[in-house]
């Protein structure tokens, strides 16, 4: 995963990873990504990498411990690679108690500050059944149909502004401020959907505008464009300032973009607004996706970044080279599941 944090939630679930240099690699900010109920087996290094970044506040929760089941047999479960050490990641990972005999679930490798087995035991069946993330509903749960949202999120404004106060910058109340967020997230979104289902546009827009986090005010412009509200869109978002240069990108892109949703006929960008997008593109925060979706869709070329170095943990589990390069992708066509096979490792070149 690359820089996939976003407004929405990015789940990992019920897939398996078998006989793989490295099981999961998550590369930067990947604050909205979560990982449950996975399977690793006979992973080469690790079998779950995170690169200079962060993924969501919990894995499993107290009412349900994580399902992942990890390679073992020496194998490293975790990789934190590039994590400054005054800046540790800010995440839980639940693992079953150990008076439960569930071993494969518990991570041997990961530092104890972002471990807990206060939880209820939860086994993985590692087939591929589905399965539901209950971390961030177990925190943060409210009925749409019942709730008044509007106290709710007043609430959550609340908390959150009295965490973002701590100039102490206590753990403990970082993770907090993340787990809020995460919440204020979901609530907002459930909120402006039902709003937007009934016709409500100004409300919907009112809400994300009068957000302080300038990533979540972002929203306001989408707001206004799946209303059909393309004059106010083109001119909110033109007049919108910041000396963060993840959202003065976004804007970037989506002042090309505006164009190209509300009066495609005259959609025709300049090279020197396709150079912009190329430029966005090959940057590494997760709004640069936008710039590089819009740069495909434009001249039909794909911009590949280079991952970043990886070192090489010391083989622990070898596995016997053959002769053999045969290799298999099934079945064809496929709807759900996609098995890819290989006897051999696959040399850089081929």
């Amino acid at each position: 995963m690359w820089a996939t944090a976003s407004i929405g939630v990015n789940p990992i679930i019920t897939n398996e990873y078998t006989n793989c240099g490295e099981g999961m690699t998550l590369n930067f900010d990947n604050s909205r990504t979560y990982f449950d109920d996975n399977c690793f087996f006979y992973s080469d290094d690790t079998d779950i990498r995170i690169i200079e970044g962060s993924v969501i506040n919990q894995i499993g929760s107290p009412s349900g411990s994580a399902k992942n089941c990890f390679s073992k047999s020496g194998v490293k479960e975790f990789v934190l690679q590039n994590i400054p050490l005054n800046d540790p990641l800010d995440f839980i990972y639940y693992e079953p108690p150990g008076s439960i005999d569930l071993n494969c679930q518990r991570p041997f490798y990961l530092p104890e500050q972002y471990r807990s087995d206060d939880c209820d035991p939860k086994e993985t069946k590692c087939n591929g059944s589905p399965a539901g993330f209950t971390g961030e509903d177990d925190f943060c749960k409210f009925d749409i149909k019942t709730t008044d949202m509007d106290s709710l999120l007043a609430a959550i404004d609340e908390d959150i502004k009295e965490l973002a106060a701590d100039t102490l910058h206590n753990r403990e109340n970082k993770y907090l401020l993340k787990q809020y967020k995460g919440c204020l997230f979901s609530a907002l979104n459930a909120y402006a959907d039902t709003l937007l289902a009934t016709g409500n546009c100004e409300k919907a827009f009112a809400l994300y505008d009068k957000q302080e986090d300038q990533i979540i005010r972002l929203q306001a412009f989408s707001i206004l464009i799946d209303c059909g509200s393309c004059q106010k869109a083109y001119s909110w978002i033109y007049q919108f300032q910041s000396e963060d240069e993840e959202i003065m990108d976004y804007i970037a892109v989506q002042l090309i973009n505006r164009v190209r949703l509300c009066d495609p006929d005259r959609f025709t960008p300049s090279q020197q607004e396709i150079d912009q997008l190329y430029t966005i593109g090959n940057k590494k925060h997760p709004h640069a996706a936008y710039a590089r979706s819009l740069y495909y869709v434009i001249t039909g070329n794909s911009i590949r970044l280079d991952l970043p170095d990886i070192p090489k943990e010391t083989d622990i589990n070898p596995r016997e080279n053959t002769a053999s390069d045969k290799w298999a992708v099934f079945p064809n066509p496929v709807i759900e599941t996609l098995t890819i096979t290989f006897d051999d490792y696959i040399d850089e070149a081929s």
